[in-house]
């Protein structure tokens, strides 16, 4: 094989290798979109209300997925406001427990910026009417478009094993109630509690100490604010 024969299919072999390298990338790229558009359309489906959802990133290389700018409204026949706001969720676990049928965090952190709870006139919670939507559309679509089944899913959750989680920080901003029979109910609770780090977490009694602040904070416990 002549020197200049060779060069050409050392260059042909080179151009290959490297389209296809570019459409590998290129797909890494377009993976996070269409994850966003999955889950913003699977939501919107399955409770009827609106979604507004900024970014998703699956990380392959550190096992860990993230969301940033979830915003959920309220079903039609409530007020305006989100029912809940979330601008950060990252979540990134052990691959090796997962293998064996156990979950396990390396680090999640959660920023809620705001939740909504209202009840109108009728006696019905914003929260129940999108669940019992949510209930509906699954039965009214035998589990979904996809054909998943949801008790399934239920199933293999009941038969993982919680182990912990490593680094666990959350931030918390405002909880509001609203009663559209006695707007002398009304209440908003402003947590304030930002990057506030447990480590550790093996048994969600630990996070007993941060439910009494919210509760204190929120007025539920008699004789204190």
């Amino acid at each position: 094989m002549s020197r200049v024969l060779r060069r050409r299919l050392l260059l042909i072999l080179l151009a290959v290798v490297g389209g296809i390298l570019g459409l590998v990338l290129i797909g890494v790229a377009n993976v996070d979109r269409l994850a966003r558009g999955v889950l913003v359309s699977t939501l919107h489906r399955q409770t009827g209300a609106g979604v507004r959802l900024d970014a998703v990133r699956l990380g392959f290389r550190d096992a860990s997925f993230s969301l940033s700018g979830l915003v959920l409204s309220n079903p039609p026949q409530f007020s305006a406001r989100p029912l809940l706001s979330i601008p950060e969720l990252y979540m990134a676990y052990h691959p090796e427990s997962a293998a064996s049928n156990a979950v396990r965090f390396r680090e999640v952190r959660l920023h809620l910026a705001e939740l909504n709870l209202e009840v109108d006139a009728r006696g019905r919670t914003n929260v129940t009417e999108l669940a019992a939507t949510a209930a509906a559309k699954r039965g009214a679509d035998g589990g979904g478009e996809t054909g998943a089944d949801p008790g399934a899913l239920t199933n293999w959750l009941q038969g993982m094993t919680f182990e912990g989680i490593d680094r666990l920080t959350l931030s918390l901003g405002r909880i509001s109630y609203s009663d559209q029979r006695d707007p002398r109910r009304d209440r908003t609770i402003l947590l304030g509690i930002t990057n506030r780090t447990v480590e550790n977490v093996t048994n969600w009694v630990q996070l007993l100490p941060l439910a009494l602040e919210i509760a204190f904070k929120g007025g539920m416990v008699p004789g204190l604010k």
